[in-house]
């Protein structure tokens, strides 16, 4: 371009606003809402540029029509200045003790009774009420209302304010971002300009303390009190630029821990690249990412909310709930962390020393290589990552010794010692461990299987939501393959005449299964189901899971019944809990007698939640999420609490009760076999389907012979049942003293000749929990509600004959 004039160049754009030194106008890159590409002029001439939005310099340069060798030799012009920024330092007690008082003086103004503009914007605008809001630290700017604190720009004292604070995540006060109420300026959020010599926090942390554990990152306060209005825990970020700070990232992957975090970016271009940068970094950093996907295109959270306020709660948590995991391409090295001042990308021979042999040897690896604590060295294989001893290494670090020799670029007497020190056993292992040192190499057992969607076949890679399938892609993360051709057009006769054999009486059964099996193959657990498969032997539910097992050898998990079965002693190593990362599929069979059922194990397995163990020879523990559906063919159930909620929310029992013995088909194993690219296909069309009813707010919906046969083993197991089917019937509408219950009890167990009774508080815990039942009041007197005396009902019997004890008529002999 021809001027080099500054505030000449800036006539250009439509928008420009001044912040700290830089000159902000709307980006041409992305669709630009407010001005978010900063320019800085420096002393020296050369000009800067960042977009916030993260789009590149070389996108800029382009829509502008520039070069890079158009980045030099600038001067200033009228009203504009050059600016030196030095590289920010801590801030200093007096900025943050000003800050704080600025903080307290703008919460107390929020609740002014002559201002109530900020009050009428939160409540309207995110759904804040005044309470929430001043408990958050929410405050009221206005002009005259504070001359104390020196750190607002005159755009910013120019118009009445809505101040955010931007706190760490110990609440402290870090930096804080005021909201324009009139509308009237360009900028509708600006920062507090910096204190010299040092630069306020660029994200701010505040808590809604409902008890949620996924936390929401945004872009901004506006979305970020969308966010917590609904109940979530939100990190407001100013800009996607704070990616390619590796301290803030670091910062920002200590504060976040193992908490759920999920990226609520605009859904648009600026948006979309904000959340890509930023989720990148943070998976790098090993935090387990999810992205969140707005209905709408162009929206962010709060146009969203807009869109219907009553709704957007409940669509927000469904949203927040299919979020995806966040795959990292790890072939694509992570943007480098540059300074302001680095403008050219500086190339050159690698060094002679032990961090250039492990470039050296993840070059020679092609990039193929993951480093996880507590799993070890895993290495692409083309069709799926697998873990290998680190001694696997020694083979291609010998070749990567071969051909230093020959490398250009050294001084040959250097290049010589150097080549001869590598191959010291010291050094062959210290160029496998430095390989951790290169962005991408280190990796967290959460970075794999990451895309519950796909499932690896031999031939291909299947999108589970659509049956598309693709080659073999290192990016996404696959620690196994299923070792049959996915051919979608493939069939399966005999298995599915197999199971209309098995269930002849319940047409909705067969579909069942096949969505089951299609949910079980996709690595969502969100269902949190624990399937048993139960009934008399020679019935088919055996036959059934090593089917599945058979297709889906790689993808399962054969377990014993100890790893289900309640121990004395919790602690110590457990290979067989271990064993559980990354299978989709969990079988076990034949389990014993009155086996009791480890609820505790049962629960963390079937609940989306993470479980830490230890293998028997390992050196470290691993923290992962089980994403199995967890199936067992037994003809005896376990003995468990049936006292448990949550148990009743996961547990179904599948009766089999067709009897094949004297008509068994001797060839059905092998037919199956023979058919497993078929079942595989019928598996995936079951995937497809599941997730057409997941994405509609439903899931699994269970036969009501399924429904019916796990009320009957929840009701068997219940402590009382032998005491309600002798002494009460279930009554819709009945009810019974309190007392009398307890006194009923007590004779009861003394005429069964019961040794061991509940005592008394244990008695009504357990009442409580027997469907259908609940404490009420009548008249004043506590009684059990929906509960009938036998003896009553005995003395005045209905049509149909006596119910049993839950209420239902029973069927006449």
């Amino acid at each position: 371009m021809r001027t080099k004039d500054l505030a000449q160049f800036l006539t250009r754009f439509p928008e420009v606003v001044e912040e700290r030194g830089e000159y902000g106008v709307p980006c041409p890159v992305h669709d630009d809402q407010r001005p978010s590409l900063f320019f800085r002029l420096k002393e020296d001439g050369r000009l800067l540029m960042r977009c916030w939005a993260g789009c590149s310099r070389d996108a800029i340069l382009a829509a502008l029509g520039m070069r890079p060798a158009d980045l030099f030799d600038w001067t200033p012009g009228a009203g504009v200045k050059a600016s030196d920024k030095p590289v920010p330092g801590a801030l200093d007690t007096g900025a943050l003790a000003a800050l704080a008082q600025y903080v307290d003086t703008t919460n107390v103004a929020f609740l002014d009774p002559e201002h109530p503009e900020a009050r009428d914007y939160v409540a309207d605008r995110f759904g804040l009420d005044t309470e929430r809001a001043v408990d958050l630290g929410l405050g009221l700017d206005y002009p005259g209302l504070d001359d104390r604190f020196p750190y607002r720009s005159t755009g910013y004292l120019r118009h009445p304010r809505l101040t955010v604070p931007l706190c760490d995540f110990n609440g402290r006060p870090r930096g804080l971002q005021g909201r324009d109420l009139t509308g009237h300026c360009p900028a509708r959020w600006l920062s507090i300009v910096s204190p010299d010599g040092s630069a306020w926090a660029k994200y701010g942390v505040l808590r809604a303390n409902s008890g949620y554990d996924t936390v929401l990152i945004t872009e901004g306060p506006g979305d970020g009190l969308t966010g917590l209005a609904v109940g979530y825990d939100v990190v407001m970020v100013r800009g996607a630029g704070l990616a390619r700070n590796a301290a803030l990232v670091g910062e920002l992957a200590a504060g976040l821990g193992d908490r759920d975090v999920v990226l609520a970016g605009d859904r648009d271009n600026a948006g979309a690249a904000f959340t890509d940068a930023l989720a990148d970094a943070l998976v790098r950093a090993g935090v387990m990412v999810r992205k969140l996907e707005i209905p709408h295109a162009g929206d962010d959270l709060t146009d969203w909310r807009k869109r219907d306020p009553e709704a957007f709660p409940g669509e927000l948590h469904a949203a927040v709930r299919r979020a995806p995991l966040h795959a990292v391409d790890f072939e694509a090295q992570p943007e480098p962390v540059l300074n302001d001042d680095d403008q050219e990308e500086t190339a050159g021979v690698l060094p002679l020393t032990d961090l250039g042999n492990a470039e050296r040897l993840f070059r020679q690896l092609g990039g193929h290589v993951r480093m996880v604590p507590g799993a070890g060295v895993f290495k692409w294989r083309g069709r799926c990552w697998a873990q290998v001893p680190t001694e696997a290494l020694y083979a291609d670090v010998r070749r990567v010794v071969k051909e230093m020799a020959d490398e250009p670029g050294h001084e040959p007497e250097k290049l010589s010692k150097h080549v001869l020190n590598s191959q010291q056993a010291n050094k062959v292992k210290g160029m496998v461990d430095m390989l951790t040192s290169i962005p991408g190499v280190y990796a967290t057992v959460d970075q794999f299987d990451a895309r519950p969607d796909l499932l690896a076949f031999r031939n291909a890679v299947v999108d589970l939501r659509t049956g598309q399938a693709r080659p073999h892609d290192p990016a996404d993360t696959n620690t196994f393959y299923v070792d049959v051709d996915y051919n979608p057009t493939a069939q399966a006769p005999r298995w599915e005449r197999f199971l209309k054999e098995c269930h002849p009486g319940c047409e909705a059964m067969p579909a069942f299964l096949q969505m089951l099996t299609g949910y079980g193959i996709t690595g969502y657990g969100v269902e949190r189901a624990f399937i048993m498969h139960t009934g008399p032997t020679t019935n088919g539910k055996t036959t059934f899971t090593a089917a599945i097992e058979d297709v889906f050898r790689e993808a399962t998990k054969r377990a014993d019944a100890s790893l289900f079965q309640r121990r004395r002693e919790n602690g110590g190593p457990r290979a067989d809990v271990v064993g559980l990362r990354g299978r989709r599929l969990v079988i076990s069979s034949e389990w014993p007698a009155n086996m009791p059922l480890d609820q505790a194990l049962m629960k963390a397995v079937t609940g989306d939640q993470t479980i830490t163990a230890r293998g028997v020879y390992a050196r470290s523990e691993i923290t992962f999420r089980p994403v199995c559906l967890v199936q067992v063919d037994t003809n005896y159930v376990p003995d468990v609490d049936a006292t448990d909620a949550a148990l009743w929310q996961r547990v179904r029992v599948v009766p089999w009760n067709e009897d094949f013995r004297g008509r068994e088909d001797r060839h059905l194993q092998a037919t199956l076999h023979q058919e497993r690219e078929g079942i595989a296909a019928w598996a995936v069309r079951g995937a497809i389907e599941w997730f057409r009813e997941y994405e509609s707010g439903r899931g699994l919906d269970y036969p009501a012979v399924v429904e019916r046969a796990t009320a009957h083993y929840r009701d068997s197991s219940h402590p009382l049942s032998g005491f309600i089917g002798e002494e009460f019937v279930v009554q819709e509408g009945a009810h019974v003293p309190r007392t009398e219950t307890w006194e009923r009890y007590r004779s009861w167990a003394e005429e069964s000749g019961i040794r061991h009774t509940m005592m008394r508080n244990k008695f009504y815990d357990a009442l409580r929990t027997f469907p259908g039942v609940r404490e009420a009041k009548v008249n004043g007197t506590r009684v059990i509600a929906n509960l009938a005396d036998c003896r009553a009902l005995s003395r005045n019997p209905v049509d149909g004959g006596s119910p049993d004890i839950f209420g239902q008529a029973r069927a006449a002999v």
